[in-house]
């Protein structure tokens, strides 16, 4: 994006982007206009991304396991938001993960699997998630 957009953006200036893929079912194909401060409109610009399909989420199966741990030591007791536990993690876990990889632990640990219960529950506690051990 930024070799795309301009350099400069003053405080008036808008910046519309619009997306078709009628052209190609691969890419999506982008359009951008900007409208200057003055009221000039730039020319449409046009470029295009790799449409990615059938990409699957693999589970960290170590930061599962590490949960598991903490959910067994008590730790899930008070309820803890994904970004704490996420600075938790990334201060005492000593295995890379991403954002992505903690959603998918905590996906597996809150769903019903063939009959059996789920090990945490979710509630939103001011706008934020919050994960806390079922008893």
């Amino acid at each position: 994006m930024d070799k795309i957009l301009p350099t400069t953006e003053n405080p008036d200036e808008e910046v519309k982007i619009s997306a078709t893929s009628k052209f190609n079912k691969k890419s999506i194909v982008y359009k951008h206009v900007v409208t200057n401060d003055d009221g000039a409109v730039s020319d449409e610009i046009e470029w295009s991304r790799k449409l990615v399909l059938g990409e699957r989420n693999v589970e960290n199966i170590k930061l599962t396991a590490y949960i598991n741990f903490l959910i067994d030591e008590g730790y899930f007791l008070k309820a803890r938001t994904a970004l704490y536990l996420f600075i938790h993690f990334r201060v005492y876990f000593q295995y890379e993960h991403t954002i992505k990889d903690l959603r998918m632990s905590l996906a597996k640990l809150l769903r019903n699997d063939a009959g059996k219960s789920p090990v945490l529950m979710r509630s939103i506690v001011n706008a934020q998630y919050t994960y806390y051990r079922i008893f």
